[in-house]
């Protein structure tokens, strides 16, 4: 359950910050819509909560966007 609420957290945090849309954080991360909206909501981790995550993480890494902000704010 707190993998999922961290999963969560991040998405809706770096889609405000990073991305600016939904739309266009799907599309930078090839997601379809319908997966970012349900791992935005995630109440429970799943194979596909988690490839999204990867995802993320790979993106932020690739593009050099440090996580250690965000990460320090999630309660």
């Amino acid at each position: 359950m707190e993998e999922a609420r961290l999963t969560a957290y991040l998405f809706q945090r770096l889609q405000a910050a990073v991305f600016l849309t939904e739309r266009n954080m799907a599309e930078q991360l090839g997601l379809s819509y319908k997966v970012l909206r349900r791992v935005q909501k995630a109440q429970r981790m799943t194979q596909k909560t988690a490839d999204a995550m990867e995802r993320l993480l790979q993106y932020c890494v690739r593009n050099q966007i440090p996580l250690d902000r965000y990460l320090s704010e999630y309660r």
